[in-house]
């Protein structure tokens, strides 16, 4: 609770020993040296505004298989209301600034189109762990025109501070795209190629990502985009 009354880093523990995948916080002037364990266990994590966002596996059926759920949190990292059942592997977790929307993506399976990977995002209503839009409900724009394909994948949702505007990433063709999302108005106007896994500063005036330089599949670098 002392680390928590001060500016702090909640992160997924991977230290190999009995932390590993616990939730844990570390204040930001001392990430190094001090650090409290909670016994929350995440795949993926993110808060905002004193609510959190917790993707949990679960084994199943005398430990064979591992399901997997969304949960929602308050600031003392309990679980509150009814967990969610997820469709697939988690890869991502975010909550808006203001505590409002949540938003994960996982990866699934089995969706009949011939792509490396297969993603289903989804954002929910933080109090009431309702779920509010599935990404793949937008309609996307580019230039101006409606812009279609049956390989549409979004994933990497970060919220801006309006309470409507967030951005993502979405793939097809063999291409990236950020997008820029109009929560009330379901619709995604196309900003620019080559941006994935987009963060949207504190202030709104940036995005971070990552950037595909190639030829190497694995030949990836940090950028960042002034959105103005």
């Amino acid at each position: 609770s002392a680390l928590a009354r001060q500016p702090h880093l909640v992160f997924r523990d991977t230290t190999q020993d009995a932390r590993f995948g616990l939730v844990s916080l570390a204040p930001l002037d001392a990430p190094d040296r001090t650090r409290a364990t909670s016994d929350l266990s995440c795949e993926r994590v993110a808060f905002g505004n004193g609510r959190g966002l917790c993707l949990h596996a679960e084994k199943s059926f005398f430990g064979l298989f591992t399901g997997f759920t969304a949960l929602v949190t308050g600031s003392d990292l309990k679980p509150r209301g009814t967990p969610i059942t997820l469709e697939g592997k988690p890869s991502r977790a975010r909550v808006s600034a203001d505590g409002k929307y949540g938003a994960f993506t996982v990866f699934v399976l089995g969706d009949g189109y011939d792509t490396s990977f297969s993603t289903r995002t989804t954002i929910i209503d933080m109090a009431s762990a309702a779920v509010v839009a599935d990404l793949e409900s937008f309609a996307v724009f580019r230039d101006g025109e409606r812009f279609t394909a049956k390989d549409f994948n979004f994933w990497g949702v970060t919220f801006a501070h309006d309470g409507n505007t967030f951005y993502a990433s979405l793939r097809t063709n063999g291409k990236t795209y950020l997008l820029r999302g109009d929560l009330a108005g379901r619709r995604f106007t196309v900003l620019r190629d080559n941006v994935e896994c987009p963060s949207v500063s504190p202030d709104d005036r940036f995005i971070a990502f990552k950037k595909f330089i190639g030829p190497d599949p694995g030949a990836w670098r940090l950028a960042v985009l002034e959105l103005s």
